[in-house]
């Protein structure tokens, strides 16, 4: 029943691997998964369509995104520091 994940909701949670994020999700608000240092990959459900600043900021073991074509608006440096990204799905390009 979680709409939006709240500015720094899982801040600097460095034992985050993996989450399941629901199909009523709308947000993923500034820095809601910044210094997750663990957090391996991560699918975002269609139902999102606004990622936050810094989101993903300095989630250095982030290797796969996918992100539905629902996302209208990417934050500035959303995925700053995710030096280990191998693949990025982005539908419909």
């Amino acid at each position: 029943s979680v709409d939006t994940l709240a500015n720094g909701a899982f801040y600097n949670c460095k034992s985050l691997t993996s989450i399941n994020l629901s199909n009523r999700l709308k947000s993923i608000e500034k820095s809601t998964f910044e210094k997750c240092t663990s957090l391996k990959n991560i699918i975002i459900p269609d139902s999102v369509t606004y990622i936050g600043i810094y989101a993903f900021y300095e989630c250095n073991n982030l290797t796969f995104i996918k992100i539905p074509d629902s996302v209208t608006t990417i934050g500035n440096e959303a995925f700053y520091g995710c030096d280990n990204m191998e693949k990025v799905y982005i539908k419909d390009i």
